[in-house]
C-alpha cells in the first residue's frame, strides 16, 4: 500500500485529519484537487485587493484555533465589537460593546435597537455564557435560536433590527432556525474574543496547517475519480493516478460519498466592491435589517490594511439571493439596497468580482459538540464540520476526531 491513510480534501478538516494521523505515528496522502489548500477558506489576490471567497471571520477564542493556530504569525487585526446598524429611512445607529469599549455605553444605551431591558439581558447573557463551558453550551435543550430569543424575552425590534442581521450573516440565514447551541457557542466566542482577519487573507490558516506537513504528504491538482474498497485496503483512483490505503478519510465539502445521511447546506452570494472613501465605519460591520436582499457590509482594509492596496478600500457586501445570477445582477441588488443611505457615494463605488457559493455551510438546526468516530464509517468515514457543528471550530474538531480515531484504529 502507498500510505496507512489517505486523506481526501485539504481544507480545514482534512488538514487537521492528516497531521493528527501523523503525530500518531501513521503515514499519510492527502488529496486535493485545487492547486491549492483551503477548501472554503479561499482567498483570490488581485490588483493588490484579497478576496476571500464569501465573507468570513476567524473568532480567535475558538479552542481549536488555541491548540492548531499560531494567531500571531498570521498577523491579524480585529474588528471592533459591535455594529453599524442601517435603519428605516435612511436612518442609522452604532451599539458596542460598552464592557470592552466603556466610551460606548452612552451611545449604545440611548441606540434605538432594542429597549434598555433588552440591553440588560444582552448582559445578562455574557455572563451566562462566559461562565458556562463549550461543552456545557451544546448540552442545552435544543431549539431554534428564534424560539430562545423569544423565551429570554428579546423584544421584536431587538430580534430583527439585531440579532437577525448579525446572527443571519453568520448562520446564512435570517429566521434563525439554526439550533440556539450554536447561537450560545459563538455569543460566547464573541464575548471572550475577537473576529479578527489574517494579513494573508482566510487561507493563511490553511496555509499555515499545510506547511506543517512533511514533504511528499500533499498532493495538489489531484481529483479523484473514484473509490474502491477491497477485502483489506481501499484503493483510490485520481486524475494523477491509483493510491491504496488501509483507511481513507473523505474530508470533502460537501461529501462527494452520500452514504450517509446528506446534509442540507446554506447558500451565499459575496459581492467586492472598492471605492478611495465612504461614510461606513471603517472597523464595524454594517447590518441591514429587514427583507432587502443585502445582509451585511464590512469595510475589510479597516481592521486589516493588507486587503486593499494604499488608497483604496475592500468592501465586502453579503447578499441573500437566489444562486446562479449575472455578476451585474447581483450589483444592481447592492446599490439598490444600499440607495437609501448612501446614494451620492454609490456613485464612486465600484464593482469588482463576486462569489456565488451554494455550499456556504452546513445547516445547523441539530448540532453537537463532540461525537464519536468509531460510528462514521469502517475503511471510509467522512468528516467534516457538518458531522458537529458548521463553523471553523466545528470543521477542525471533526478532523481532529477523525484523524485519531482511525490512527488509534477505533473503526474496524
Amino acid at each position: 500500500m502507498d500510505a496507512d491513510i489517505i486523506v481526501i480534501g485539504a481544507g480545514a478538516s482534512g488538514l487537521i485529519a492528516a497531521l493528527t494521523a501523523i503525530e500518531e505515528g501513521k503515514s499519510v496522502i492527502l488529496l486535493e484537487r485545487a492547486n491549492q489548500v483551503g477548501g472554503r477558506l479561499a482567498t483570490d489576490r488581485e490588483g493588490g485587493f484579497q478576496f476571500d471567497h464569501g465573507f468570513q471571520v476567524l473568532l480567535n477564542a475558538y479552542p481549536a484555533m488555541k491548540k492548531w493556530i499560531d494567531l500571531p504569525a498570521l498577523e491579524t487585526k480585529a474588528f471592533s465589537p459591535g455594529a453599524h446598524i442601517l435603519l428605516p429611512k435612511g436612518k442609522r445607529t452604532t451599539i458596542g460593546d460598552p464592557l470592552r469599549q466603556p466610551n460606548m455605553l452612552l451611545q449604545t444605551i440611548k441606540s434605538p435597537v432594542g429597549s434598555f431591558g433588552d440591553k440588560l439581558k444582552l448582559l445578562k447573557l455574557v455572563r451566562k455564557v462566559k461562565s458556562t463551558s463549550c461543552e456545557r453550551l451544546f448540552q442545552e435543550a435544543e431549539m431554534s435560536t428564534d424560539d430562545f430569543l423569544n423565551r429570554w424575552g428579546f423584544s421584536a425590534d431587538m430580534i430583527n433590527l439585531f440579532f437577525r442581521p448579525f446572527y443571519g450573516g453568520i448562520f446564512l440565514e435570517r429566521d434563525l432556525m439554526t439550533s440556539n447551541r450554536m447561537f450560545l457557542f459563538t455569543f460566547k466566542m464573541f464575548a471572550e474574543g475577537q473576529a479578527v482577519l489574517p494579513k494573508g487573507g482566510l487561507q493563511a490558516v490553511a496555509q499555515q496547517l499545510a506547511d506543517r506537513l512533511p514533504s511528499n504528504v500533499l498532493k495538489l491538482s489531484t481529483s479523484v475519480n473514484q473509490i474502491s474498497q477491497k477485502s483489506d485496503y481501499v484503493e483510490v483512483d485520481t486524475s494523477t493516478g491509483k493510491f491504496s490505503a488501509s483507511k481513507v478519510i473523505n474530508a470533502t465539502s460537501p461529501p462527494t460519498d452520500f452514504r450517509h445521511p446528506k446534509p442540507d447546506w446554506e447558500s451565499t452570494i459575496n459581492v467586492y466592491f472598492t471605492t478611495t472613501d465612504t461614510s461606513l465605519p471603517k472597523n464595524l460591520i454594517t447590518l441591514l435589517p429587514g427583507g432587502c436582499p443585502v445582509n451585511n457590509v464590512a469595510i475589510l482594509d479597516g481592521p486589516q490594511p493588507s486587503y486593499a492596496p494604499a488608497g483604496q478600500h475592500l468592501i465586502s457586501v453579503t447578499l441573500f439571493a437566489k444562486t446562479g445570477k449575472s455578476f451585474e445582477f447581483y450589483a444592481d441588488q447592492v446599490m439598490k439596497s444600499l440607495e437609501p443611505w448612501l446614494a451620492d457615494e454609490l456613485q464612486k463605488w465600484k464593482a469588482l468580482r463576486h462569489y456565488d457559493i451554494p455550499f456556504a455551510l452546513p445547516s445547523s438546526r441539530h448540532v453537537t459538540w463532540e461525537d464519536d468516530a468509531s460510528t462514521w464509517g469502517s475503511q471510509i468515514i467522512q468528516t467534516g464540520d457538518w458531522r458537529l457543528h458548521p463553523s471553523l471550530q466545528g470543521a477542525m474538531m471533526a478532523g481532529q476526531l477523525a484523524g485519531k480515531g482511525v490512527a488509534e484504529k477505533a473503526i474496524v
